[in-house]
């Protein structure tokens, strides 16, 4: 993944890590092997559907990719950026066998940035069942 330059940076607050282009996400989501039992799913703590997400990406529908991450992560974006997946979905990855598995969370946090830069979809709200939830705790593990 592209870096801003040291010099560039010290002058900066911006994120350090630039994220992928779309020929690079392209590319790293070419390398998912859609496993038929996808172990990067169990390694994952809230089963995002990896292998469908990638599988958008590769085929370019992008909105329809960022979807997907929806079903299971509200903040694709977050996590994409701060989530450990070096020690969870991407140490079960079948491609990180042979050699370096595939990079789940930076395909993650690019189907978030192309959201971001090409307007966010509400999805629809489910209606009420009468019950009350409380969040413990700040950023993904909340």
């Amino acid at each position: 993944m592209p870096k801003q330059e040291p010099y560039v940076r010290v002058k900066n607050f911006s994120e350090v890590a630039l994220g992928y282009d779309e020929a690079m996400a392209l590319e790293e989501a070419s390398r998912c092997l859609s496993c038929v039992k996808p172990q990067c799913v169990t390694g994952c703590p809230v089963e995002v559907p990896i292998p469908e997400f990638i599988k958008c990406i590769r085929e370019q529908k992008y909105a329809e990719g960022i979807a997907k991450l929806k079903t299971k992560n509200a903040l694709p974006a977050v996590c994409g950026r701060v989530c450990p997946q070096e020690e969870q979905c991407q140490a079960k990855c079948v491609v990180g066998k042979i050699g370096h598995p595939v990079s789940i969370g930076r395909l993650e946090r690019f189907l978030a940035d192309w959201e971001r830069d090409h307007g966010f979809q509400i999805p629809p709200k489910t209606p009420p069942t009468g019950k009350k939830i409380a969040i413990v705790g700040a950023g993904p593990a909340g």
